[in-house]
């Protein structure tokens, strides 16, 4: 007859993988090291040029996520832990910023500064309608129905 064997069950602690940088200093100097390699790479390569003009090597989310050898869903789980969180917004603040500024000279595409400030930093088209609360049926009536009514 074989022995069977039970495993007691893990409980109360933290499932998941464990972090790539469970120091958060850590995190905070490898994200500091990547807009400084964007830096350096500007200075030693030309990226681009758009009408004789240099264009430096681009601070992205998705280059962060490759140089801190992680995906953009983990630098999201990052951003939500207190510890991480100012160090996730500053990041992405720094390259919506670089990507505001190469929009409005032209650096980069409009079309794609567009889709990048919608899906990377919350940005939305919207049309806001401001209303008083003081509307009359009989008004709302004329628009719909004309003058008829």
């Amino acid at each position: 007859m074989q022995d069977i064997i039970i495993k007691k069950p893990i409980t109360g602690g933290k499932i998941g993988k464990p972090l790539k940088y469970p120091d958060p200093l850590e995190f905070q100097r490898k994200v500091n090291q990547y807009f400084d390699w964007c830096d350096n790479q500007s200075k030693k390569v030309v990226t681009s040029v758009k009408d004789g003009k240099l264009v430096p090597k681009p601070y992205t989310v998705s280059g962060l996520c490759v140089y801190l050898q992680i995906d953009s869903e983990t630098l999201s789980e990052y951003g939500k832990r207190p510890a991480y969180s100012d160090s996730v917004k500053n990041a992405k603040k720094r390259i919506e910023n670089w990507l505001e500024e190469a929009a409005l000279t032209g650096a980069v595409n409009p079309i794609f500064s567009i889709f990048s400030f919608k899906n990377n930093f919350g940005w939305s088209d919207k049309q806001e309608v401001k209303f008083n609360g003081n509307l009359a049926l009989s008004t709302v009536l004329k628009e719909v129905q004309g003058d008829e009514y």
